[in-house]
C-alpha cells in the first residue's frame, strides 16, 4: 500500500490527497464500481438501491436539523465523509468542506455520515490556561457520563448545554477573541437527544456559510434494508469473511511494524463454531457493547453476543430473500441493534453507496486494512479515497520560541559530555594539550594486552580531565534543559492542532473554508 502524508506541520496549511480536484478520481471509481457483481447481484443495481434509500432518509433528518423542507437528491455521483458527532478540531471540519466543494463541482450528492455507533466518552472541550502558573480548565456541555455508545446517550444536563456558549466566549475573553461557540444556538432542539443537538448546531452554522450537505446519522444507515441485506450477506460467509479480515489485519500490522494486539483493532476471533465479525450488538438502553458471533445450525444463521442468543436469519436463498426483512425487524422489535464497527462502516459505504470517501489522515490510514479486505474478499481493487485535512493551531503565537531544537541540542552536548568530551572543547585553549594526548593515544596501536589496557586506563584518565573542564558548563545545561522540560507540557498544550473549532474565531473557520474553496 501507497505510504499516506502525515498531517501538515505549520499553522494554516492543508493537505488534500491525492493532488487535484478530484474530479478525475471520482470519474475512474464510478466506472469500475458500475460493473461486477456483489453476493451475485450487479453492483450498480446495490448500489442505486442503496442511493434511494438513503437519499430519502438522509433528505428527513437534514430537513429536521435545517428546520426547512430538503428534495430528496437525485445526481449520478455521492461525496461521502462522516465523523463522530463530537466538537472537533478544523482539521476534521474541513473534510465537510472537501465534500460541498467537489460535490458542486460534480452536481453530486454530498453526504455527511454522523458515526452515531461508536463509543462517546467525553463531555467537555479542553482550553489552556492564560497564565502559566495555573491549570488547563476544561469547558463542559454535559455531565461527565459513563461511556455509552452516542445513540444511546440521553439529552444533555439543560443548563450546561444552553450555557455553553456563554461560558466559552467568558473564557476566550483571557485571549483576546469572540470563539464561534457564542455564535451558535445552543438553546435550540431543546429536548433532541445530544446527537441531533450537536449535528444540528453545526449543520445550521455550515449552511449559513454556503456547506449545504445532507446529514445522515450511522445508525439509519445501519436499520437501512440496503445495509442489512450487505450485512446479512456477510453473516452468511462468516468463516470465509474472518479468515480475509484477519489475514488483511496481519499484514497491516507487520507493514507498520505494529505489535500490540488491539491496533489498530483487534483479531476476529472464533467460540466453538461460532465466528466473530465485524458488528456490535446490544439492547436498546444497554450501556455496554457486544461482540457478535453467528453460527449456521439446522440452514439457518444463530446470532449471539457471547453469552446470549439474539435471534436467526434465514440463509441467503430466492425463498429467504422474501422473509429477510421480516426476520430483521423481530430482532428490532425485541430491542436488539446491530451495528457496524469503524471498518465495517466504510467498507459498506465505499462499496454500495460513495463516488469517493473523504477520509482524515486516522481513517485514510485504517482503511488501508478496508482496501486489503476488499482486494481478498470481494476480489476487486478498491475505490480510491481522498484524504483531507488541515492543521490550524490557535494558541502558537502565545507559545513563545520553539523549545524542541534546543531541547535536543541540550540533549545532545550532555551525551558529549559522557562519551566524547573532546567534541566540546575542540575550540579551548585550556584543553589543547589534554586534546592532543588523547589523539595520540587513540592513534596508538599494540597487540600486548598489556599495552591496551594501559592505553584505555590512560584514556580514561585523560576523559575525566576533559569532564572537569566542563563543570560549570554541564551545570548551566542541566539547568537549561530542566527549565525547557518543565515548560513543555504546556508548549505543546499551546502548539496543539487538536482544540475545538468552536474555540477559534468564527471568521478563521471560515476563511479555512474559503481556501477550499
Amino acid at each position: 500500500m501507497s505510504p499516506l502524508p502525515r498531517a501538515p506541520q505549520f499553522d494554516g496549511d492543508i493537505l488534500r490527497y491525492p493532488p487535484g480536484d478530484g474530479t478525475e478520481l471520482v470519474a475512474t471509481n464510478e466506472a469500475a464500481l458500475a460493473i461486477g457483481e456483489l453476493f451475485g447481484r450487479p453492483l450498480a443495481e446495490i448500489r442505486q438501491s442503496a442511493r434511494l434509500e438513503l437519499s430519502q432518509q438522509a433528505a428527513t433528518w437534514t430537513s429536521l436539523l435545517r428546520g426547512t423542507p430538503v428534495d430528496t437528491p437525485q445526481a449520478p455521483c455521492w461525496i461521502v465523509g462522516g465523523h463522530q458527532p463530537d466538537l472537533f478540531h478544523p482539521g476534521v471540519w474541513i473534510k465537510n468542506a472537501v465534500i460541498s466543494q467537489l460535490s458542486r463541482k460534480l452536481a453530486a450528492v454530498p453526504l455527511n455520515l454522523v458515526v452515531n455507533t461508536d463509543l462517546s466518552t467525553t463531555s467537555s472541550i479542553p482550553l489552556p490556561s492564560r497564565d502559566a502558573r495555573s491549570a488547563p480548565q476544561n469547558l463542559a456541555w454535559d455531565h461527565p457520563r459513563a461511556a455509552v455508545p452516542w445513540e444511546e446517550r440521553i439529552t444533555p444536563d439543560r443548563e450546561l448545554f444552553r450555557s455553553f456558549g456563554d461560558r466559552c466566549q467568558t473564557a476566550l475573553q483571557a485571549w483576546g477573541w469572540t470563539p464561534l461557540a457564542a455564535e451558535m444556538d445552543w438553546e435550540r432542539f431543546d429536548d433532541w437527544p445530544v446527537v441531533d443537538r450537536l449535528a444540528g448546531i453545526r449543520h445550521r452554522w455550515e449552511v449559513t456559510h454556503g456547506i449545504e450537505n445532507l446529514e445522515l446519522k450511522s445508525s439509519t444507515w445501519a436499520d437501512s434494508i440496503s445495509f442489512r441485506w450487505f450485512a446479512w450477506q456477510l453473516l452468511s460467509r462468516a468463516g470465509e469473511f474472518h479468515t480475509a479480515y484477519n489475514r488483511a489485519l496481519c499484514e497491516y500490522r507487520e507493514e507498520n511494524r505494529l505489535r500490540s494486539r488491539s491496533h489498530p483493532v483487534p483479531p476476529l476471533e472464533t467460540v466453538g463454531n461460532a465466528v466473530e465479525v465485524p458488528l456490535w450488538v446490544w439492547r436498546s438502553g444497554e450501556r455496554h457493547r457486544s461482540r457478535l458471533f453467528v453460527e449456521t445450525i439446522a440452514g439457518r444463521l444463530r446470532l449471539t453476543d457471547g453469552a446470549r442468543v439474539v435471534g436467526e436469519l434465514p440463509l441467503p436463498n430466492v425463498t429467504a430473500q422474501r422473509s429477510i426483512e421480516d426476520s430483521w425487524y423481530k430482532l428490532e422489535a425485541a430491542g436488539w441493534k446491530l451495528r457496524p464497527r469503524a471498518l465495517m462502516t466504510t467498507l459498506a459505504m465505499r462499496m454500495c453507496v460513495a463516488s469517493v470517501f473523504v477520509h482524515g489522515i486516522g481513517g485514510a490510514k485504517y482503511d488501508q486494512m478496508t482496501d486489503r479486505i476488499i482486494i481478498s474478499f470481494f476480489h476487486r481493487q478498491p475505490p480510491q479515497i481522498i484524504v483531507a485535512t488541515a492543521t490550524e493551531r490557535l494558541f502558537e503565537s502565545f507559545a513563545g520560541p520553539p523549545i524542541a531544537e534546543p531541547m535536543i541540542a541540550l540533549k545532545a552536548k550532555l551525551r558529549q559530555f559522557r562519551w566524547n568530551p573532546e567534541r566540546l572543547l575542540e575550540s579551548r585553549s585550556d584543553a589543547a594539550d589534554l586534546l592532543a594526548r588523547k589523539r595520540q593515544l587513540i592513534a596508538a596501536k599494540g597487540d600486548n594486552p598489556l599495552d591496551r589496557t594501559v592505553r584505555h586506563e590512560r584514556l580514561q584518565v585523560i576523559n575525566s580531565q576533559l569532564r572537569a573542564r566542563l563543570v560549570p558548563d554541564v551545570a548551566e545545561w542541566t539547568a537549561q534543559l530542566e527549565e525547557l522540560t518543565n515548560r513543555r507540557p504546556r508548549d505543546q498544550s499551546l502548539r496543539s492542532r487538536e482544540y475545538s473549532s468552536v474555540l477559534f474565531p468564527a471568521e478563521r473557520i471560515v476563511q479555512l473554508f474559503q481556501r477550499v474553496r
